[in-house]
């Protein structure tokens, strides 16, 4: 119950933009290590071969970093591992979380990230917490200037959780 009442008071603070964020240059391989954790045995990380630097609060990137990846290991089938990548464009780094899984209706791929909207039909995704995992790291995230989603590929059974993050 205090996880939820924490987790609405941060979207409450991060939709008003009264959420104050730190932000310092940090190694993204870093993030990822570090929110990956004790779920790091089940994630397969291609690490980029180059080092990459991104501009973010490092304690609320990590949390986005952890609520996408502890989603991803709620919704995928079976014990398959999760595929992370890092990839470099020219003006964002893209963060990937490729994983088998029921493919997501694509009128509910947006709704994943809306405040409670997962709950709307359980039959489409199995998924019993708050629902504000998805949403507060959407937050997150866009307020860095970026960008988050998710592709679903229904003949393959997989779905790409990506995060986009600006390049400073």
């Amino acid at each position: 119950m205090l996880e939820m009442i924490n987790d609405l008071l941060d979207i409450e603070k991060l939709e008003a933009g009264k959420m104050q964020l730190l932000i310092e240059e940090l190694p993204i391989n870093e993030l990822l290590e570090k929110a990956l954790g004790d779920m790091s045995s089940e994630i397969d990380l291609s690490e980029p071969s180059e080092n990459i630097s991104i501009a973010v609060d490092r304690d609320r990137m990590l949390q986005a970093l952890s609520n996408l990846v502890s989603h991803a290991l709620k919704t995928r089938v079976g014990k398959e591992h999760i595929q992370l990548k890092v990839e470099k464009h020219a003006d964002f780094v893209e963060i990937n979380l490729e994983m088998k899984g029921l493919p997501i209706p694509e009128h509910m791929q947006e709704r994943l990230f809306d405040r409670f909207g997962r709950n709307i039909s359980s039959d489409d995704i199995d998924d019993q917490n708050s629902g504000l995992a998805l949403p507060i790291a959407k937050r997150i995230v866009e307020s860095h200037g970026g960008k988050i989603g998710v592709k679903s590929d229904e003949n393959q059974k997989t779905n790409i959780f990506w995060m986009r993050l600006p390049k400073h």
